[in-house]
């Protein structure tokens, strides 16, 4: 402005400006073993009649975990599984359409996820103090953690966004992975 004041806060939304870079983050609660835990990049890819299209792709993790029964064809004369769990992990990938409505911006959008389960399991296992073991023998417990094949899948996502600064915006989002 002429008389040097400062330049009015600039919101983000579909008039903001095109391709528009964005980092991702995201925490909450989650059904069944999903993704608890996203982080992301996305792209905006420019607007259509003020709709902005963004592209992101997200990693996704859970904390929670679900125990696995531990069955008897997994334990051998050294090998004895103890306990087994299982917890998400997940690669998102979405294409979403966002919408100014006064200060908040709403959204909605869709994709497909990879999803594929970790498995740490406990178990006991008898090792040998020599290469041939030919010698004593002594029991020891491990933990052991692998993550399965993944599986693709369909992505529902909507979710509202306030921007709290020019670059900052806070938002609540639901997804939804078949």
């Amino acid at each position: 402005p002429a008389d040097d004041s400062p330049p009015p806060l600039r919101l983000p939304g579909p008039g903001a400006g095109s391709y528009r870079w964005q980092l991702l983050a995201s925490a909450g609660p989650a059904a069944e073993g999903a993704p608890s835990y996203l982080v992301g990049v996305g792209v905006a890819l420019g607007a259509v009649r003020g709709t902005r299209l963004h592209l992101n792709a997200l990693l996704g993790w859970s904390a929670a975990t679900q125990h696995v029964p531990v069955q008897a064809s997994w334990n051998d004369s050294t090998w004895t599984f103890t306990s087994a769990d299982t917890s998400a992990r997940a690669f998102l990938f979405e294409l979403t359409g966002s919408r100014r409505v006064g200060a908040v911006e709403l959204w909605a959008g869709g994709g497909v996820h990879v999803s594929m389960p970790q498995l740490q399991a406990t178990y006991e296992v008898t090792r040998c103090t020599d290469l041939l073991c030919l010698g004593p023998t002594y029991r020891t417990t491990d933990t052991d953690a692998q993550v399965g094949s993944g599986a693709p899948g369909l992505l529902l996502s909507a979710g509202a966004r306030l921007p709290v600064h020019e670059r900052f915006l806070v938002g609540l989002d639901v997804r939804w992975l078949a």
